[in-house]
């Protein structure tokens, strides 16, 4: 009967993880738990020496430690927003030893054994390796903490070993002619008549009990659990039997575990990103500045008050606001088409003008996750990409350069499109600024028109063929408008020089997502990232293991979502995007970039292998998607959440 109940756990286990698997990428949300404790085992033989069963207690004193490695993930149909069951398994080696029990005379004068449990084991040394699958309620506490009640059965194979037993009339009783220490087929009085060889090497458990987990960086997470984990036969098989026809009585053990937990796709090592709460500020430090912006926004054609809104505008917006009513620079934008390089393809590009702001991070950053200094910075006007390039885009660069096959002609009507001249890997390379590759610290072998595909064995790694397969992803009409992704720095500059375009500088970058103001958060006023009605402004990840609450579990058309003032959209989210920087941790390096006035600049170390992208993505938290954070990775790697925009110069100079 209790086999049969496991069974029908296992089952229903099993069966909830293959439909959940199937409804998405298996592994997005999925977190890895490595395992550590320590364990007391209480065996039914003390009975011995207190007179009852020993089926309960705390795991001291210490007489075992396990160890292990496990999986857990949420069931997609049973979570809200402070709640998720999730299933879990994974395997585990367990070590414990028995109390030195040696004096037979004190067993039987204590109440004896009796009928109450056949043989006593002397001295158990024993090792346990098998596996466990299980489900559990988590609660979450905060946003960084979880209250975790679970449930698991689990099967270990193991073979017990002692130093012999003790039988009900105080009798050592051993194996004759072995050495000691004994494993149960070593010991044949073990085995009652009905038995003759029903010794096992396996046996079932079902463990329970509650864990706490807390996060200390990003996803990654600590937790201690308490659990009580009763055996569903007898340890030593036959043991409470094979004496007086005792009663089988089990075992049990309590246990104590520590260990980490991390998500299996968190990119914490590849783009430095760390979860982490965003700090509000005071509501009335908000309505104070709220209403200081008010006249400093203020709409009027009085000369003296426009010029304390100039004076006042940049002091005032470094603060952490509701935001701005009024965008002067906004009005100023001009709207333009542009052909990719000589193809029939046309882009939206958005003419910005130039202005001064602030780079790096407002004061919102009170955990100071990211220290970088700011500078104000002026920036030239420019062009740049309304939206996020795509994969149609990319494609026709593909095509353009002979990488890929014009798909074929169905209808008629439709006039054959031209795809431009097709230059050499060298002249693009030279067009890109990149003709002494080789200079670079980790730079790819661009050396055939094969090097310009994306990295589909990224999209694969991740998991995601499981949600979209990268054939359907990529070449599928359906996905032209999702911003391509999976393409190097590398990759994008060359399209970028093909485009007759350059990828946007990192301060460039930061002045278009803000719209030229310096104290904004995000692309929009104030700090919430849904409005009103409770609709997402952008595409990230919205809480630990939740990704679609926005409406897309992935990335999303590139004209998703309110563009912000200049018109552009997605700069939060959605995808992170390339720039030309190289990495450095300080603006510091920008001293010694363009004029006094730091007009438009940019860093550039072919000596250091790592490029920013900026912007957040789809599985980027609420503070990643801030325009003044900044990550970065290895330049000559593409991933699943990084792609770009671009950017091309005008004639026209601010001073």
């Amino acid at each position: 009967m209790k086999h049969s109940i496991t069974v029908v756990l296992l089952a229903f286990l099993v069966v909830s993880s293959s439909l959940d698997a199937y409804a998405q990428g298996y592994w997005d949300d999925a977190e890895l738990q490595i395992r550590l404790g320590i364990n007391s085992f209480h065996g039914d033989f003390d009975t011995g020496l207190n007179g009852e069963a020993d089926l309960q207690g705390v795991p001291f004193p210490v007489n075992g430690f396990h160890v292990g490695v496990g999986f857990n993930k949420p069931i997609a149909s049973l979570r809200g927003a402070d709640y998720k069951v999730r299933y879990m398994f994974g395997i585990e080696l367990i070590k414990h030893y028995s109390n030195a029990l040696t004096n037979p005379n004190a067993i039987a004068t204590n109440g004896g054994l009796g009928n109450n449990q056949g043989l006593v084991p002397i001295n158990v040394n024993n090792t346990a390796f098998g596996a466990y699958l299980g489900a559990s309620f988590e609660y979450m506490i905060s946003q960084s903490t979880s209250f975790e009640p679970f449930f698991v059965v689990s099967g270990y194979f193991h073979n017990p070993e002692t130093d012999g037993f003790i039988d009900g009339v105080g009798t050592i009783r051993d194996a004759v002619g072995e050495s000691k220490p004994y494993y149960l087929v070593d010991l044949t009085f073990t085995r009652n008549a009905s038995e003759a060889s029903a010794y096992s090497n396996f046996i079932f458990a079902g463990k329970a009990g509650v864990r706490y987990s807390t996060a200390f960086s990003g996803n990654n997470r600590f937790f201690l659990e308490y659990s009580y984990m009763y055996f569903l036969n007898d340890y030593f098989d036959n043991t409470s039997e094979a004496v007086n026809n005792g009663a089988a009585q089990n075992d049990a053990m309590t246990m104590l575990t520590f260990g980490l937990q991390y998500p299996l796709n968190n990119d914490a090592a590849s783009s430095m990103e760390t979860e982490r709460r965003i700090v509000k500020v005071d509501r009335k430090t908000v309505a104070k500045i709220e209403r200081i912006q008010n006249i400093a926004n203020l709409v009027t054609s009085d000369e003296d008050l426009r010029e304390l809104q100039r004076i006042m505008s940049d002091k005032i917006l470094l603060y952490d606001t509701p935001g701005v009513r009024f965008n002067e620079l906004a009005s100023k934008t001009i709207q333009r088409r542009v052909r990719l390089a000589d193809s029939d393809l046309e882009t939206d590009m958005v003419e910005v003008p130039g202005g001064s702001y602030i780079i790096g991070l407002t004061s919102v950053d009170e955990l100071n996750i990211q220290v970088q200094g700011r500078k104000r910075i002026t920036i030239n006007p420019f062009m740049v990409d309304k939206y996020e390039v795509t994969n149609e885009q990319y494609r026709t660069f593909l095509i353009a350069m002979g990488a890929m096959q014009a798909p074929p002609q169905t209808n008629p009507a439709i006039p054959v499109p031209s795809y431009g001249t097709r230059p050499t890997i060298s002249e693009l390379l030279i067009k890109a600024g990149l003709e002494n590759l080789s200079d670079y610290v980790s730079a790819p072998a661009i050396t055939t028109v094969d090097d310009l595909m994306p990295d589909s064995l990224a999209w694969v790694k991740m998991g995601l063929d499981e949600v979209v397969p990268w054939n359907i992803y990529f070449y599928d009409p359906f996905y032209n408008d999702r911003p391509v992704v999976c393409v190097s720095w590398f990759q994008a500059k060359l399209f970028a020089a093909w485009a007759g375009k350059r990828l946007l500088t990192e301060s460039e970058w930061e002045y278009a997502a803000r719209s030229g103001v310096s104290g904004r958060v995000y692309p929009w006023d104030g700090l919430d990232v849904q409005t009103k009605t409770g609709k997402y402004r952008a595409n990230f990840k919205q809480e630990r293991g939740v990704y679609d609450a926005d409406g897309y579990p992935i990335m999303a058309p590139v004209d998703s979502y309110q563009p912000n003032d200049f018109g552009l959209h997605n700069v939060s989210g959605n995808i992170s995007e390339w720039v030309l920087d190289s990495w450095n941790p300080s603006y510091v390096v920008l001293q010694n970039v363009g004029t006094a006035n730091f007009v438009s600049p940019s860093y550039s170390n072919i000596r250091e292998p790592r490029r920013i992208h900026r912007g957040g993505s789809w599985q980027s938290t609420a503070f990643f998607i801030g325009v003044g954070v900044r990550n970065f990775q290895d330049a000559s790697v593409g991933t699943p959440f990084v792609g770009f925009r671009c950017a091309k110069s005008v004639t026209k100079r601010f001073r």
